[in-house]
């Protein structure tokens, strides 16, 4: 059974600094997958005790984008403490993930990063992926360094968060059963023109998807 989003909470843009305070969803329960998109408005790596860490760098725009994630043991707090290895601003979305495969939640090898040219309407190949395991799907979001409004998206995906605002934007989604039946595609027109930075990491579900 596919893995489910329990629930999400969006850091709008920290300030510009090395120390960053990202929000948590509430009620998070022992054996859950945090895991939380990051995007940034520099090239330097972030990290958070007790979470691993996936970077990229988007191709055209040097600013990194990635996630944090760790399996929960319920006595999270309501925040997390992330540290940038340069002063940047950070803007994050963090999801509580139940039906997951506890053993192997995500596949950190298994991402797609990028940035597309300076376009409105645009795909962006998660088809490139290593095969994906039966059960498995993906979860990412597509950043802009300006406001840039989802017009419409992927009908594979289901929006976490969207988020439109000044000077930047960022759009979450998940596709929660792609697995066995063939990696994907994703299609997006965006209220104007701009280079988007995209990232998707390959997320596990349990065998039970409970």
């Amino acid at each position: 059974m596919p893995f489910v989003i329990e629930s999400s909470l969006r850091t709008a843009t920290t300030s510009v600094s090395t120390s960053h305070t990202l929000n948590l969803p509430s009620s998070i329960a022992a054996g859950e997958l945090l895991m939380i998109l990051i995007s940034s408005n520099s090239n330097k790596d972030f990290s958070a005790t007790g979470y691993t860490a996936v970077t990229g760098i988007g191709s055209g725009s040097g600013r990194i984008v990635g996630c944090l994630y760790k399996i929960a043991s319920g006595s999270e707090g309501s925040t997390v403490s992330v540290t940038t290895a340069g002063s940047g601003a950070l803007y994050s979305v963090a999801s509580r993930v139940s039906g997951i495969n506890g053993s192997a939640p995500t596949n950190s090898n298994n991402f797609i990063v990028g940035t597309t040219a300076n376009l409105s309407t645009f795909t962006i190949p998660a088809n490139t992926l290593s095969s994906m395991t039966s059960g498995s799907g993906l979860m990412g979001f597509i950043y802009s360094n300006a406001s840039r409004g989802n017009t419409s998206f992927d009908a594979d995906l289901t929006e976490i968060d969207s988020f439109t605002g000044s000077p930047i934007s960022q759009h979450s989604y998940v596709d929660n059963d792609v697995g066995g039946s063939g990696n994907p595609a994703y299609d997006f027109t965006m209220s104007g023109s701009r280079q988007f930075d995209y990232f998707f990491i390959e997320v596990a579900a349990s065998a039970s998807g409970a």
